[in-house]
């Protein structure tokens, strides 16, 4: 080789080693994403083409489930959406025998369709020839230019669905969703749209997708649930191109369990009754044998009452300002409680030597609005021999009544400072805004859903989403009408007092731990 081919050669490789690092950027352990419109591979059957002048014809044959087969012919490109050029004015059609003999011939004159040519007929067998020669007009001034190709009545392609994955994921958290789609026929291959339907509803989608001729392709999305809970999901493929051979298997379902990606421990209830209460009394006097009193009183009363609660705790730094966000959904009716907590700063702070190589901390703070109270502690340990440690604890809940008295150890606990130290009293309460337990009544029916997410100063996320599961929960309490004598008769003076009462409950009841 001479000095300046060698010269050329090593410049080649040059460029050709440059090209392929150019094409692989960032992280080599990356996937490298590739355009849908470059087709991986096509190993199947491709259109028979040919060529006079400057008329060029594509034709291809794809017979159906029903046998038939459809004949097309264009001076363009097959499946496009551009308008080919020309004018096919005339079709030639004969069907081949194995010697590659004519069978017979059919004709179609004085088309003017333009450049595409299409037609459903019978009488082809998979995998037999077929000549067609066409007229081809208005590309060559007045010239008409025949063409003739031979090509092979193929299979349309047949897209399948399988293998939805996974079967769970958390809320919350990005799920990746997979889905196969195979081509079953073998000889042709196809693009279709790969779409992702969640509860019906369209979800995320891949367009364009080619799956060769026998091939297998996978379709990855990414959904985040919102909410715990059991989803429906189906994958189809739309809109395949070349339509399909069968539409029965294009699409596949399949359930996905979503769990709560909770990171905090938690106890969590909720209940929902409708109550009767009625009650009798009658209190009788006699004086010397004669009736000088007689009351007789009747009671009822009815009502509702509902409550839910989470009572969490966790290891872990959780540093004040805070924010709290809570949502909570029942099964049977659309209504929601919600409340949103910003800048959630300490109430009360105060350290103490609890060990002779450490120094406690604790700060608490509580805040309530129309639908919830929220209750926060947080402690921290600082031990120069056993090293450091920290955590919270709290509760979330809806309240009971007009208003919450508070006790000695509650008043202790959470309302006192330097100014209002223990002991406490009960001289203190808070409005809970409403006559009834909680301010709205959700749709309490199999289940009820709480989202309860907090973030402190660091950014650190704490959330817990408990699905707590509702079962019937009756009560009754019944006092039976009885009297009791005073007096006797012989004196002259006497009575009785009676009284009853009775009590029943129905409503739906329930409780969740986690870790469960």
């Amino acid at each position: 080789m001479s000095t300046q081919l060698r010269h050329l050669a090593l410049a080649a490789a040059a460029l050709l080693l440059s090209a392929g690092a150019a094409a692989q950027t960032g992280d080599p352990g990356q996937p490298k994403l590739v355009p849908n419109s470059q087709r991986y591979r096509v190993s199947g059957a491709r259109p028979a083409t040919g060529r006079s002048g400057s008329a060029v014809l594509t034709a291809r044959i794809l017979m159906n489930k029903d046998h038939s087969v459809d004949v097309e012919a264009t001076t363009g490109v097959l499946d496009s959406t551009a308008t080919p050029p020309g004018n096919i004015a005339k079709v030639q059609y004969k069907p081949l025998n194995m010697s590659g003999q004519a069978l017979g011939a059919t004709n179609w004159n004085g088309l003017n369709g333009g450049g595409y040519f299409h037609q459903n007929l019978n009488g082809l067998s998979h995998n037999q020839q077929a000549q067609l020669q066409a007229n081809i007009t208005g590309l060559n001034g007045n010239r008409t230019d025949v063409v003739t190709v031979v090509e092979s009545a193929r299979l349309r392609p047949d897209l399948a669905v399988s293998g939805i994955q996974p079967a769970s994921g958390l809320a919350n958290v990005p799920v990746n969703i997979s889905a196969a789609v195979q081509e079953l026929n073998g000889d042709t291959g196809a693009s279709a749209n790969c779409v992702l339907y969640i509860n019906d509803a369209e979800a995320d989608r891949a367009s364009a997708v080619w799956v060769d001729a026998g091939g297998t392709v996978s379709c990855m999305f990414t959904h985040t649930f919102t909410s715990p809970g059991t989803y429906t999901l189906k994958v189809a493929a739309e809109n395949s191109i070349p339509a399909d051979y069968d539409l029965s298997n294009n699409s596949a379902s399949a359930t996905i369990n979503i769990k709560s990606a909770d990171n905090i421990n938690y106890y969590a209830e909720a209940g929902d009754s409708q109550y009767t209460y009625t009650s009798q009394t009658s209190d009788t006097e006699y004086q010397n044998g004669q009736m000088v009193y007689l009351n007789n009183n009747q009671y009822s009363e009815s009502g509702w009452m509902q409550y839910s609660y989470i009572s969490f705790n966790q290891t872990g730094p959780l540093a004040f300002p805070l924010s709290a966000t809570v949502t909570e959904a029942a099964d049977a009716s659309p209504a929601t409680a919600s409340a949103n907590f910003a800048n959630i700063t300490a109430d009360s702070t105060y350290s103490y030597q609890c060990h002779p190589t450490a120094v406690c901390a604790q700060s608490q703070a509580v805040r309530s609005d129309a639908n919830y109270r929220l209750f926060i502690s947080v402690w921290s340990v600082n031990d120069t021999v056993n090293g450091n440690s920290a955590g919270f604890s709290g509760q979330l809940d809806r309240e009971a009544g007009d208003v919450t008295y508070i006790s000695n150890q509650a008043y202790c606990q959470w309302w006192s400072t330097a100014d209002a130290p223990c002991p406490g009293n009960t001289s203190y309460y808070t409005s809970n805004q409403t006559d009834t337990w909680g301010t709205v009544r959700l749709g309490f029916g199999t289940q009820d859903i709480i989202q309860f997410s907090m973030t402190d100063a660091g950014g650190n996320v704490y959330s817990a989403s408990p699905i707590i599961p509702l079962s019937n929960a009756p009560q009754s309490f019944q006092q039976p009408y009885t009297c009791s004598n005073w007096g006797t008769a012989d004196s002259g003076n006497y009575g009785s007092s009676c009284s009853g009462s009775n009590y029943t409950s129905t409503g739906t009841w329930g409780s969740v731990t986690w870790p469960q």
